[in-house]
């Protein structure tokens, strides 16, 4: 009769998603599905994994038991702290098939600028307040504080780290602090580099006074009463008060380069 022939067919797979996903630990969960078992039926399933698009079975590779058109995951340890990509395999004697490309990359923490406060420009201390609301992937590894006299420092001009893990609010005391315009952000440092919050800043503010009277007029004696209210010492607080006068019939006020 004629001629019939035959030969074996290749499986099929698809690459499902990459989760439980922690950089820190280096660990990390793959999913696939074989849609096809191929004939004869694959004899390996898994996946392929690394550092570059479209890894194959010769980079690194984790096997998965089971057999049969159906849905697998395996738990994967060693991965790095940069971007993943990840394929599922079969391979049966036709040799390896493989799924789509699925990548997962390190994402950076989320830090906010809260404000300063008990600013003392006299003795130069302030508090910083910040908060973490996403801690990235890689865990963060440092959080704290920059600041400085020019606007947006950075980890490069005067910093403080701050202690702790996790998501949330944090503080810290700066001391030394210039009496005069300051910048401050709050920022956290994972692998993927430091991230900063906002830009804010506290400057020093003036003293507030209101001259309220001019009375005990002596004229034989020379003498006069003057009278004034510091309604604010300002910050830093004023170094000296007092009082400036003159005689001319000018109309402009007094300043300390008169009497």
């Amino acid at each position: 009769g004629e001629q019939v022939t035959a030969e074996p067919t290749q499986g099929a797979v698809t690459t499902g998603s990459i989760t439980s996903v922690d950089f820190a630990k280096g660990t990390a969960t793959f999913s696939g599905t074989v849609t096809k078992t191929g004939n004869p039926e694959y004899t390996e399933r898994g996946f392929a994994y690394g550092t570059t698009p479209e890894p194959t079975i010769n980079d690194n590779k984790v096997i998965c038991e089971g057999n049969g058109a159906s849905s697998f995951t395996c738990n994967v340890t060693g991965i790095s702290a940069e971007k993943l990509y990840v394929r599922a395999f079969v391979t049966n004697v036709t040799g390896t098939v493989y799924g789509e490309v699925v990548s997962v990359s390190p994402s950076a923490p989320t830090v906010s600028t809260g404000n300063i406060s008990n600013v003392d420009f006299t003795q130069g201390t302030a508090t910083f307040t910040g908060s973490i609301t996403n801690t990235g992937n890689p865990h963060y590894s440092e959080r704290g504080f920059v600041y400085g006299t020019m606007s947006y420092p950075t980890i490069y001009d005067n910093k403080i780290v701050c202690s702790g893990t996790g998501v949330g609010t944090f503080t810290s005391t700066a001391t030394g602090l210039p009496s005069e315009k300051i910048y401050m952000r709050a920022y956290a440092t994972n692998s993927t580099g430091t991230v900063y919050g906002s830009n804010v800043n506290v400057e020093p503010t003036k003293p507030s006074i209101s001259t309220t009277a001019i009375s005990a007029i002596d004229v034989e004696n020379n003498s006069v009463t003057f009278t004034g209210t510091i309604t604010n010492a300002g910050n830093p607080h004023y170094i000296e008060k007092g009082f400036v006068y003159n005689t001319s019939d000018s109309k402009t006020p007094p300043t300390i380069n008169d009497y």
